[in-house]
């Protein structure tokens, strides 16, 4: 195939009409069009117009055909929208339906629209709008897919000329259109209709799964009745601004209906709705004769209205303007349900807009005219005609902008604005951009808004304002700047500016709303800046729209009894017309009923009422005005009290009936008037501002002027806000006491001292109070100490007025009530009347009669009744006072002991703290312990008699309490018990509650009645007889720890210090008891109960409380009052003796408490036991259990003096009570440890043995080994095993008489071992090595084994002999024979380098030399000797050379089998040449010119044979050398390869053992085919022999030869 891209080809882009639309679309809702065609038909003249949903289904055979094809007609013919305008299409209609996008609006500005995109909104719910209109049939197809015979090179619709067609042939294509209700029947009319009449099929699914324009998105019967709903919500509004419709409807045909059905119309009407077009025909005529004079059409010139405008000189007086009142109908199946009137003002602007459009830079860049025309338009009223029974449901006003058609922007205003604006495409929102390119129309924009609508704005209003619209619902039509945002907000500086010059702002009238309104200009009134309170601002509405629903007769009801409280006069003729109906009579009645109680306490009517000129203007115009820069004249506190200091009073103190002002004739407006002066900024010029008014009223109801004495003897004006006030302060407080309401006006600032100093006024606090009651209470009244019983007292003065009655004290109670809620004072203000006799109390009196008796009632001081005043206590379920029996009994109880309770049925406990507890455990304990602190006061406190008597009686009565008072008030703390905190325990211990009982003579009792010290008593006692009385003591006892199992307890205190000075001394039998009384115990220590047994020497010294298990047995444990056990007993009171006691007793003692199973179960007895003294031990001394031990076989070895040493009638219960209570039976690690000590401190092997015996039987005894033995390791309780020789110890190179540490001794494991370094290190003998061998020891090493060897070799042979027999070994080798191994050990184990380093110097090799008998005896003896190891070799005889070489067949057979060693410590296989020579040298020297021994001799001989001379003339070791007596093997070997001894020396060589060729031949013939040099080395190294004969030496040869073959 062929490329095209190589071609030359027409290029470039392009788009379809479809895809255009489809684009377009998404700027216009569904929504906008019934909108837009409305707006196309007004744009048409057309007056009506109506929307129908045809659901029928008409015919598909008869329709527009081609070539005899329909394409796809039929599904055309479905439901569809029908759109009815009265007017025909004219030419240029067609024309503009045709220019897709270009507008033939453009340039007329007498039309609505712009862009000529609106119709296009049609494709939201068709595939192909179709139309009739005069003549014509006109289908539209953009995609190209319906219309017959239409091609892509045809235009996307077809006109059809219905007049030229047959009629007949599309008779289905015309049916849709034969609609009577527009009366459209074209067949009938042949063809023509008067009008335009669109049908828009609805797309179908199948219509919509292929389209392009709205992919997917069918439109049905049910979305169109959407459309209609949404349409019907703004029909009204859309007729506001059209020039020419005046009538729309929207109709359903139904599928199966004959006729349709008008189901909403929404009609204008108006006496001049003709002026609507006045402003359009002007300007049409303007534009026809401006084409007639320049020739050029004027739709389609830009210039054409620019050019008209500046030829206008005057357009403020040549241009028309216009106002039309709307009477909008709107019907609901033929039946009326509302009508809304509208004032609307039209105009165009002549000013700046004006201006901008006849600009020239503006001129020059534009594109479509300027023509700055504008509405505005005031919802005036609003009147609903449907059923009662209907729920309307109303929606607030929201003002838009309209472009003639409603916009979907909201600007805030209370009024709708509609303008030429420049739109943004889809005409939803104003161009505003500052882009360069829209700069030009957004500033139109803005100054339409500023210009063209604040000028017709303000003329509106001025219509309606005299129109005599309601003033509230006319100042509800202004603008708010706070409600406003850009660019909207710009219309309000202008407006306001407007409006500054004319009489727009309403006066108030004293008579309000019943007469006319009086206006004037905003510079000529002072606006209300008071408050918001007032007429106007009474409705939740921000603008003060009254509410129309008013509740006539129950304002009347309610308010009835205010007006004659507060004195309103009211005109009642005044407000009934007789010529009203009775209803709106009524009405007017209600409305001055109000008006009269809003003007009591209200600021703004005060004034109005006082002739003061006051606007009805509201805050936010004021604010506005303000915002414009208009001046404007706002209510001052200057002002007003400049006014109200005009204002003269008849006389200093006038009757507030006989002001000659109406609004101070009540408190109530003076209280206002006064918190308006006073509530702002600027604190002292406002109080300055308020004196020399007459705002003062007094709570006599007369008036005075601030800032003058209210009276000559109290001088200031006191603040008070209760009414109580004057019961309180009795005739004087008429005189001195400001009115209520005045009082709350001044209530925020009473803190504030300006008000005294400017205005003469004083707050009423605790102080001021307290001082005018102290001025007015009779002096026998005041400073009063004691409670004073409670009558009716009378002032003497001759005052009636009865003081400190009850109702004087709930006047006083009243009033401190009144001052906490007001914030005044703090509600604990009572503490501030301490000295005042104002707490009223009784002493409660228990009766068991049935007659009633009152208590007495008492008058208290705060200051004394705090510590005795307690309420009484009250019921949870009634919250009222509840007095059980048991109760009640109580409370006289205390009653006796000092306590009050109050009587509170006249405070307000809601309001004022009363310091003052109900009757709790708490609260008792807690007033008790006060009274009591007060019983016994510090002598150096008691400054008064008064005070002296007080405490006095109060100690008398606390003396009086009885047994059975005590035991009730007990009772009541332990049944609330739980109540009670620590501190309440605390408390109650100071208290003398509890019954203690003295005993017939003890000890104790003898030591307070005679004087006598507790020790004399008790040696008497004690002491006396001592063999004697102990055992008497004993039987005591055990009699009264018999008796404690069955008998009943007594409570018990014991002090652990025995101070008992301030109490009884108690006994122990219940039939000894005596002289009962009560104590306090706060002085205890450890407060218990004893068990009730016979009385014994060990409780001399305790002190005993009466038994209360039966009243108060859990209030007791509380404070410590426990039952103390047998175990406590013994502990606390016989422990303590046993120092004093004999030693049976003891013994006695303990052995009852043994057969005490509880006893010998518990700890602390256990406890206590160990730290006594019974143990005998062997010693003969008495010793703690702890510092005892038993006498096994370690302890008596290591302990001898601490063993036990037990009778044998002790021993079997002793023992093992002993071991219970810490007697030393099992050995531990301290045991051992401290024996160990013991055994360094005292030297004694003995100890040591015994430690390392028992260590080594229980081996597996002990847990912690390591531990142990860790520790056991810093203790030199060691000894050694020495030789008794005194030389031999001084040889040892340490202390042989020293004890050592484990860490300073060897502990060898084996017998073998103990011979290693036990010259070098001490060394633990053989028996006690193996039982410390787990102790921390010194280990031998290479470097000491070396030196133990060394000091081996430094003995002489005698010494050795007996270090030999020392170390029990017969032979030395045996005692230098583990060392070697142990050399030999380390080599194995890979630490050569260090027995290397150790060897390397000294004589560490043991020979042993044998030496025989005289006279040739076979006998012999070894002679041990340690010679250097590089000395001895292998190949030397064994007899040796002495000095100087030695035989390795000499070595001792302990060394002779370590091969590792030997090679370790440097013995060879023979010497070097060197070493011969040298031998024989010093032979030579030593022995020159003298006669050598045999020995010597052979030693010499034995030197030569190891030397022979080669063929070379040299000297070679003879072990290397061959004689060659074998010439005939010369030929078969090479002979260069073997050393040949000389042949002058052959035959001694021969002689002296030298091998011969001969004696090797089987070996040469081996190697006849092998080249083999012999070398020195050609002996085996692990090779050793003690003989040289020549078979060993051939068979070496024979192995070495065969080996370096193979």
């Amino acid at each position: 195939m062929e490329d095209t891209n190589k071609q030359r080809r027409f290029f470039g882009q392009y788009t379809t009409i479809a895809n255009e639309i489809a684009r377009n679309l998404d700027a216009y809702a569904e929504n906008q069009i019934l909108a837009e065609l409305t707006q196309n038909a007004d744009d048409a003249r057309a007056q009506r117009v109506a929307f129908m949903i045809d659901a029928r289904n008409h015919g598909t055979q008869q329709l527009l055909k081609h070539d005899g094809e329909d394409g796809r007609m039929a599904e055309l013919q479905g439901p569809a929208l029908l759109a009815y305008d009265s007017v025909i299409f004219k030419p240029e209609d067609f024309e503009g339906l045709r220019a897709f996008g270009l507008g033939a609006k453009r340039y007329d500005p007498t039309k609505t629209g712009q862009f000529g995109l609106g119709f296009n909104s049609v494709y939201h719910l068709t595939e192909v709008p179709q139309f009739v209109s005069g003549e014509h049939l006109v289908l539209l197809d953009p995609q190209y897919s319906y219309l017959p015979g239409l091609q892509r090179s045809h235009e996307p619709g077809l006109q059809v000329h219905l007049p030229s067609e047959d009629l007949n042939q599309i008779a289905d294509q015309l049916t849709p259109f034969n609609i009577p209700v527009f009366n459209c029947d074209l067949r009938a009319n042949n063809g023509c209709f008067n009008g335009t009449l669109f049908r828009l099929p609805f797309r179908t699914e199948a219509q919509a799964a292929k389209t392009t324009l709205r992919k997917s998105r069918m439109f049905s019967i049910d979305d169109m009745l959407r459309v209609f709903y949404e349409f019907q919500q703004q029909a009204a509004e859309l007729l506001l601004f059209l020039h020419h419709v005046e009538v729309i409807e929207l109709w359903i045909w139904e599928a199966s209906a004959m006729q349709p059905t008008c189901t909403f119309k929404v009609e204008s009407e108006g006496s001049n709705l003709q002026k609507r077009a006045e402003q359009v025909l002007w300007l049409r005529t303007a534009l026809d004769q401006w084409s007639a004079k320049t020739g050029k059409p004027w739709k389609q010139s830009p210039q054409a209205l620019t050019e008209i405008m500046e030829s206008i000189s005057n357009p403020d007086l040549k241009l028309p303007r216009y106002s039309v009142l709307h009477h909008i109908h709107i019907y609901e199946n033929e039946q009326r349900i509302s009508t809304t009137s509208y004032w609307l003002r039209h105009g165009v602007g002549y000013k700046k807009a004006w201006k901008h459009s006849i600009n020239s830079d503006v001129k020059a860049s534009s594109t479509f005219p300027l023509w700055p025309v504008g509405s505005v338009a005031a919802c005036v009223a609003v009147k609903s005609y449907k059923p009662s029974n209907t729920t309307s449901i109303s929606q607030p006003f929201k003002g838009r902008a309209f472009a003639t058609l409603p916009t979907e922007i909201y600007t805030g205003y209370p009024v709708h604005v509609n303008a030429r604006w420049c739109l943004m495409d889809n005409r939803q929102a104003l161009q505003m951009s500052k882009s360069s390119s829209h700069k030009r129309m957004s500033t139109f924009n803005k100054l339409i808004i500023e210009d063209v609508l604040a000028a017709l704005w303000a003329e509106l209003l001025m219509e309606i304002k005299e129109a005599n619209l309601k003033v509230q619902e006319f100042y509800a039509l202004w603008p708010d700047e706070n409600q406003l945002v850009e660019p909207w907000r710009c219309i309000v500086k202008p407006l306001y500016t407007i409006m500054a010059k004319k009489s727009c702002c309403v006066i108030h009238k004293p008579n309000g709303m019943l007469t006319p309104p009086e206006w004037r200009k905003p510079t000529e009134i002072e606006v209300d800046d008071i408050s918001e309170g007032h007429l106007l601002h009474q409705s939740s509405n921000r603008r003060g729209v009254i509410s129309q629903h008013w509740a006539w007769l129950l304002a009347i009801a309610k308010h009835i009894q205010l007006v004659r409280r507060v004195g309103i006069a009211i005109d009642w003729e005044s407000c009934v017309f007789s010529t009203l109906a009775p209803l709106t009579r009524f009405k007017v009645l209600t409305r001055t009923l109000t008006y009269k109680l809003r003007l009591a306490g209200n600021v703004v009517r005060a004034l109005i009422s006082d002739g003061y000129p006051l606007s009805a203007v509201p805050r936010f115009i004021v604010e506005n005005f303000k915002r414009a820069s208009i001046p404007i004249k706002v209510t001052t506190p200057g002002s007003v009290s400049k006014f109200y200091q005009q204002v003269t009073l008849p006389s200093h103190r006038t009757p507030m009936e006989n002001c000659p002002v109406p609004s101070l004739c009540n408190s109530i407006n003076c209280a206002a008037i006064i918190s308006y002066i006073l509530d702002v900024q600027n604190g002292v010029q406002n109080y300055r501002l308020l004196s020399s008014t007459p705002l003062l009223a007094m709570a006599d109801n007369t008036l005075l002027a601030f800032g003058k004495p209210c009276h000559p003897k109290f001088g200031n004006a006191i603040l008070s806000a209760s009414r109580h006030i004057g019961l309180l302060l009795g005739t004087c407080a008429q005189a001195i006491v400001a009115h209520e309401d005045v009082t709350n006006a001044l209530f925020y600032h009473q803190a504030n001292p300006l008000l005294q100093k400017y205005l003469h006024v004083t707050p009423l606090n605790a102080d001021i109070l307290n001082t005018l009651i102290y001025s007015l209470l009779p002096e026998y009244f005041n400073d009063c100490v004691s409670p004073i019983e409670w009558k009716e007292f009378t002032v003497s003065s001759g005052d009636e007025y009865a003081f400190l009655s009850r109702e004087w004290i709930e006047a006083f109670f009243a009033v401190l009530a009144v001052m906490v809620k007001k914030n005044l004072e703090a509600d604990n203000i009572l503490t501030k009347f301490e000295n005042i006799p104002v707490i009223a109390a009784c002493k409660h009196c228990y009766q068991e009669t049935v007659e009633y008796m009152p208590p007495k009632e008492f008058l208290l001081t705060f200051a004394v009744a705090k510590n005795c005043v307690l309420r009484y206590p009250r019921s949870q379920e009634t919250n009222k006072i509840y007095l059980s029996d048991k109760t009640s009994k109580l409370c006289s109880i205390v009653s006796c002991l000092g306590v009050y309770f109050l009587l509170e049925d006249f405070i307000d406990n809601n309001t004022l703290v009363i310091p003052f507890k109900s009757l709790t455990p708490s609260a008792l304990v807690g007033v008790l312990a006060t009274l009591r602190v007060q019983q016994l006061p510090p002598e150096e406190n008691q400054r008064e008699a008064g005070c002296q008597h007080e405490f006095e009686q109060a100690a008398d009565t606390f003396a009086s309490l009885s047994s059975a008072e005590a035991n009730c008030i007990l009772q009541y703390l332990e049944y609330h018990v739980d109540e009670l905190s620590d501190q309440d325990l605390e408390s109650l211990k100071t208290l003398p509650l509890f019954e203690v009982e003295s005993l017939i003579p003890t000890p104790v009792t003898e030591q307070f009645n005679t004087g006598k010290s507790l020790e004399d008593v008790t040696s008497y006692h004690l002491q006396k007889d001592q063999d004697t009385d102990y055992e008497e003591a004993a039987l005591s006892f055990r009699k009264g720890v018999e008796s404690t199992r069955n008998q009943k307890t007594v409570s018990c205190i014991a002090s652990d210090k025995g101070d008992f000075s301030t109490t009884a001394s108690l006994g122990h039998n219940t039939s000894a008891f005596r002289n009962s009384q009560l104590i306090s115990i706060d002085h205890m220590t450890a407060p218990r109960e004893l068990p009730e047994m016979t009385w014994s020497p060990f409780l001399s010294d305790a002190q005993l409380l009466k038994s209360k298990t039966y009243i108060a047995p859990r209030l007791y444990q509380r404070l410590g009052v426990t039952p103390l056990t047998e175990a406590e007993y013994f502990i606390f009171f016989v422990f303590p003796r046993f120092p004093s006691l004999k030693q049976s007793l003891r013994l006695e003692i303990i052995k009852s408490i043994c057969n005490h199973g509880s006893l010998l179960e518990n700890e602390a007895i256990l406890r206590g036991i160990r730290d006594l003294a019974f143990v005998p031990v062997a010693n003969g001394d008495i010793v703690k259990p702890v510092e005892a031990y038993s006498s096994s076989p370690l302890f008596i070895q290591l302990f001898p003096d601490k063993v036990i040493s037990l009778t044998e009638e002790d021993a079997p219960w002793l023992l093992a009570f002993l071991m219970r209570v810490g007697i030393t039976h099992t050995v531990s690690s301290k045991i051992l440890l401290d024996g160990a000590r013991l055994a360094a401190e005292r030297q004694q092997p003995s100890l040591t043995d015994a430690l390392l015996s028992f260590l080594g039987y229980y081996e597996i005894s002990f847990g912690d080994r390591e531990e142990l033995f860790q520790n056991l390791s810093h203790i030199p309780f060691l000894y050694l095993e020495v030789p008794k020789d005194p030389i031999m110890q001084s040889m040892l190179p340490y202390d042989c008489n020293k004890w050592f540490k484990s860490s300073e001794v060897f502990i060898p494991s084996s017998k073998a071992e103990s011979q290693l370094v036990w010259s070098q290190v001490p060394t633990v003998s053989d028996q006690n090595a193996s039982i410390c061998i787990q102790l921390p020891n010194r280990k031998p090493t290479p470097e000491l084994v070396a030196k133990h060897l060394e000091f081996c070799s430094n003995l002489s042979e005698s010494l050795l002999l007996k270090f030999s027999n020392w170390r029990k070994h017969r032979f030395v080798d045996y005692l230098v024979a583990p060392c070697y191994s142990k050399l030999s050990d380390w080599l194995n184990r890979g630490e050569s380098a260090k027995v290397y380093q150790a060897l390397q110097n000294g004589k560490h090799a043991l020979i042993l030399n044998r030496r025989f008998g005289i006279n040739g005896s076979n006998s012999y003896t070894i002679t041990p000797e340690f010679v250097d190891a590089k000395a001895v070799f292998d190949c030397v005889p064994s007899s040796g050379i002495p000095p100087f070489a030695y035989s390795t067949s000499s070595l001792a057979n302990c060394l002779l089998s370590e091969d590792a060693l030997l090679h370790a410590m440097g013995i060879r296989a023979s010497p070097t040449l060197e070493e011969l020579l040298k031998w024989l040298a010093g032979y030579g020297t030593r022995f020159q010119n003298t006669a050598l021994e045999d020995d010597m001799i052979k030693n010499v001989t034995t030197i030569f044979t190891l030397l022979v001379l080669t063929h070379e003339q040299r000297l070679v070791p003879a072990k290397h050398a061959v004689v060659d007596d074998a010439p005939w093997l010369n030929k078969r070997i090479d002979m260069s390869a073997i050393t040949q001894v000389s042949h002058r020396i052959a035959g001694v060589a021969k002689d002296m053992g030298v091998l011969t060729l001969e004696q090797v031949r089987y070996i040469l013939t081996k190697i006849s085919a092998v080249q083999e040099q012999l070398h020195p080395d050609f002996l085996p190294n692990n090779h050793r022999c003690h003989n040289d004969d020549t078979n060993t030496i051939c068979k070496t040869w024979q192995i070495t030869l065969v080996s370096s073959e193979n």
